[in-house]
């Protein structure tokens, strides 16, 4: 077969695409980075979600599977060769200054069937494009690219890099990372049915303290299912706590029984990992939008999902993911996270929140069985916090 007089350009992006202006400078990035006079191809995809950026985010993603035998803390990116082509041009654009902690290296292995972490490595052919300095990395631009020319039908070429340390945290746990880890234990374990109804009360006033807080008041009363993740690190996904449809008068339990997201996947799934806010709108648009479709359960026109972070220490990252879904599109939640509410207006704001949600949770899956409908939400009041007047 004569070889393809054209050239192909890989390109993998794990930016955050929040706005149009970083989808458009990835595009400017390949057309910049490509082949002298462009490429006949053009490959690309967004991994933000898709790939690990620390050791923690690493054992999060991979656990101990046996895929990763001599591969640990090892991400990558390929292209696989399966007509020939005169030149191949992979790029990466990595988040800023991630490129600092990171050493990227040629990925060359033989293409073949299962997963690509156990192809052969073409070991000459590796050593070659190290030796060549194929591999050229553009800090000002968070980029790394590398050139291949006359690539080998049948073999994948790519980028790798050992992910970072993740930040070290305090060896001596809080009170409240204690009570976190044993909240998780109890919810594993107990299943019992009367921390059901305390979890949708507290859904409910979670949907009234949004409507107050983060939707410009509560003219907004269509309703509004409300849901809570939590992280099993064994299995490494998000199973649904519990999950309610609020709405003015009706509290009604959803069944998600049988719902668990894959770590890092759908907006509840990147909330968790990134401990950041995450809004989805159903719009036309060539991005990718993240959303995870679940079999018997209508998709969300705008869903906002809010990692739930411990009080004391919400820089250690999310325990826990609250959704928040709409079937209106005209729902102020897909606004949330921009003006006209401030970047420290909305910290304070979740501040409040992650404080009513710890409290709540402890009580309801801490206190002995039985004491549930005591205290809290029974009564419509919650120990130390009440939405309707925060940091009261």
């Amino acid at each position: 077969m004569d070889k393809l007089r054209h050239s192909a350009t890989a390109g993998l992006s794990l930016t955050e695409l929040d706005e149009d202006v970083k989808e458009a400078s990835f595009t400017a990035t390949l057309s910049g980075y490509a082949a002298p006079g462009g490429s006949d191809l053009e490959y690309r995809w967004w991994a933000v979600s898709g790939l690990a950026m620390d050791t923690r985010e690493f054992g999060h993603q991979y656990g101990n599977d046996a895929d990763l035998k001599g591969n640990e803390n090892l991400e990558f990116t390929y292209f696989p060769i399966t007509s020939p082509i005169e030149e191949l041009t992979i790029v990466a654009q990595f988040p800023p200054e991630y490129l600092e902690k990171i050493q990227p290296k040629p990925w060359v292995r033989r293409a073949a069937t299962g997963s690509p972490r156990q192809w052969d490595v073409a070991s000459q052919m590796e050593a070659a494009l190290s030796a060549e300095g194929a591999i050229r990395i553009y800090k000002a631009m968070n980029v790394v690219s590398m050139r291949i020319p006359n690539p080998v039908d049948g073999v994948a070429y790519g980028i790798q890099w050992h992910v970072p340390e993740a930040p070290k945290r305090s060896s001596n746990l809080t009170q409240s990372e204690r009570d976190i880890k044993e909240m998780l234990k109890q919810w594993m374990i107990s299943g019992c049915a009367e921390r059901v109804q305390p979890t949708m009360e507290l859904l409910a006033r979670c949907v009234n303290f949004a409507r107050e807080k983060l939707m410009g008041g509560l003219a907004w009363t269509d309703p509004l299912e409300a849901s809570i993740f939590f992280f099993d690190a064994k299995k490494r996904v998000l199973p649904v706590l519990a999950a309610a449809l609020c709405s003015e008068d009706e509290l009604k339990q959803v069944d998600y029984d049988q719902v668990a997201l894959p770590y890092g996947r759908g907006i509840a799934g990147r909330a968790f990992k990134t401990n950041r806010i995450r809004a989805y709108e159903e719009i036309e648009s060539d991005e990718p939008d993240y959303y995870y479709p679940l079999s018997d359960h209508p998709r969300f026109p705008v869903l906002a999902c809010i990692p739930i972070q411990n009080p004391q220490a919400p820089e250690q990252g999310a325990y826990a993911v609250l959704g928040l879904g709409s079937q209106q599109s005209n729902c102020p939640l897909a606004a949330l996270g921009k003006p006209p509410l401030t970047d420290r207006e909305l910290a304070e704001i979740l501040k409040q929140l992650n404080l009513l949600l710890f409290q709540e949770l402890s009580r309801i899956y801490l206190a002995p069985k039985g004491a549930q409908s005591k205290t809290g939400a029974a009564s419509g009041k919650t120990q130390g916090l009440d939405p309707a007047s925060p940091g009261s």
